[in-house]
């Protein structure tokens, strides 16, 4: 399961980009960033090892940011699913039963959508001064209590549960059906075509980018080379934007 996790948290973090496609990005930045260091480098002199050691340590960098980025995620996701899984608990359990966990002069509300001013008004009404709620109450409702009645309580169903409680095999097995969702929705090979349009510009770079070691004018095929691993993720960038 570790593995699914891992896998999950990697996909998630970065823009659901699968681990080959996260793999490609990555060699390709890297390339873009190489181009670059070996540009600047001084003519002369161990010029092309200059440029990898330069290269190695921004790795490296990269890595433990990347590593620094993916824990905090971690953390802030399984809180996430946690917190999600109570949600659809809270939905699914009788309504005494919840009732049961409340004070007595407060009324409670148990529904999918957010709540409105119209699910309000009738308990409002009715005298009750604090309300509970399994789903979050919608923009229009608490700017309606906060301008209308202040003294009106609005509070959550899952104060009254820790949403600790849920455990590890639970997100297990919330992740388990995530995966086998997105197998089931696998992309028309022309849709997947598209998709990868970027690495278009990932070859033509490389292409370039082996030619510059052979021609006279070499700096113009490298600077060609690094405009199109740009565009390239650019278009990997634009895609991940989408995606979130």
């Amino acid at each position: 399961m570790n593995i699914m996790f891992n896998a999950y948290m990697k996909k998630k973090c970065y823009g659901g980009r699968t681990a080959l496609s996260r793999a490609v990005d990555g060699l390709f930045f890297r390339l873009v960033i190489f181009l670059g260091l070996y540009l600047i480098m001084p003519k002369g002199g161990p010029r092309l090892w200059l440029a990898i050691i330069a290269l190695c340590i921004v790795s490296i960098i990269m890595k433990l940011i990347s590593d620094a980025k993916l824990s905090s995620f971690t953390t802030q996701e399984v809180c996430r699913i946690k917190k999600r899984l109570l949600s659809d608990k809270l939905l699914l359990m009788p309504y005494e039963e919840l009732l049961s966990k409340l004070e007595a002069d407060a009324m409670l509300l148990q529904k999918s959508s957010p709540i409105t001013v119209d699910d309000l008004l009738p308990i409002i009404q009715n005298g009750c001064q604090t309300v509970y709620s399994v789903s979050p109450y919608s923009k229009e409702a608490q700017e309606f209590i906060s301008r209308c009645l202040p003294n009106i309580r609005l509070l959550s169903m899952e104060e009254k549960y820790d949403f600790q409680q849920i455990t590890d095999e639970e997100v297990s097995d919330y992740i388990r059906r995530y995966f086998k969702q997105i197998k089931e929705k696998r992309l028309h090979p022309k849709q997947l075509l598209k998709e990868r349009a970027g690495f278009k510009y990932a070859a033509l770079a490389t292409l370039l980018l082996a030619l510059s070691f052979f021609v006279r004018y070499a700096i113009y095929y490298r600077i060609i080379a690094s405009l199109c691993l740009c565009i390239m993720m650019l278009c990997r960038f634009s895609k991940q934007k989408q995606a979130q």
